[in-house]
């Protein structure tokens, strides 16, 4: 009888834990249908979208057309050409505070910089410690997406 129990209770245990996860992953895809449609009535079609917390970027190879949009910034979608790129690189901020007589640093802020043919420099706010508190795969994700863009920039 025992074994039964416990056998039901840590059945319980995986099935929860893989309905988290299930349900998790469809609200990702919901942000990644959105940003999806929006960037569709830019007549831009995104094959591969990136999501963070506070935003969503994706790259359209056909009309070589990047598009991001960023709450930290405004809620509009906009469009970046990939040839007006000439560089493209993550900026991180650190804060430091003195915690029991020993200096921490903390991320406060990371954006994915781009620089511009016309050297200007287009500024995507990825994180913002005073929008989450946690960054969680931001810094991650601003990383790879600079890896991705530098790619297209060098072709």
């Amino acid at each position: 009888m025992s074994t039964i129990i416990l056998n039901s209770v840590l059945l319980l245990i995986v099935l929860i834990q893989m309905a988290y996860f299930v349900l998790g992953g469809s609200k990702n895809k919901g942000k990644i249908e959105a940003f999806t449609q929006k960037s569709k009535s830019l007549n831009i079609n995104p094959e591969k979208v990136g999501l963070w917390q506070s935003g969503a970027i994706g790259i359209d190879k056909k009309s070589g057309k990047l598009c991001y949009s960023s709450e930290l910034l405004d809620q509009a979608i906009h469009e970046v050409d990939l040839q007006s790129i000439s560089q493209c690189e993550v900026k991180k901020n650190y804060q430091t505070e003195n915690l029991h007589q020993q200096d921490i640093s903390a991320l406060k802020s990371v954006t994915l910089q781009l620089k511009t043919i016309q050297k200007s420099e287009i500024n995507i706010p990825v994180y913002d410690s005073k929008a989450h508190p946690y960054p969680g795969d931001d810094l991650l994700e601003a990383m790879e997406w600079a890896k991705i863009i530098s790619s297209y920039i060098k072709k």
